[in-house]
């Protein structure tokens, strides 16, 4: 299981979960668009083993998937 989450440098929030990374980006995505945001110059990259960046603000805004692993991913 994946959790989107956006980090405001204050708090984390968790935005949406979800069984694979695309469909969290593509949650990102509409976030994004709701709210009149840019979405066309995203920069995606995988920080960590369990950790995927989306950074949609120059370097400044981020969201985050992170890998939730279970009891059954032991």
């Amino acid at each position: 299981m994946y959790r989107l989450v956006l980090d405001d440098c204050y708090r984390p929030k968790i935005l949406g979960l979800a069984t694979n990374k695309e469909d969290l980006i593509q949650q990102a995505v509409a976030i994004l668009t709701a709210n009149h945001l840019p979405s066309n110059q995203l920069n995606i990259w995988q920080e960590n083993e369990a950790r995927t960046v989306i950074d949609y603000g120059s370097w400044t805004h981020f969201f985050y998937i992170d890998e939730e692993k279970g009891e059954s991913d032991v």
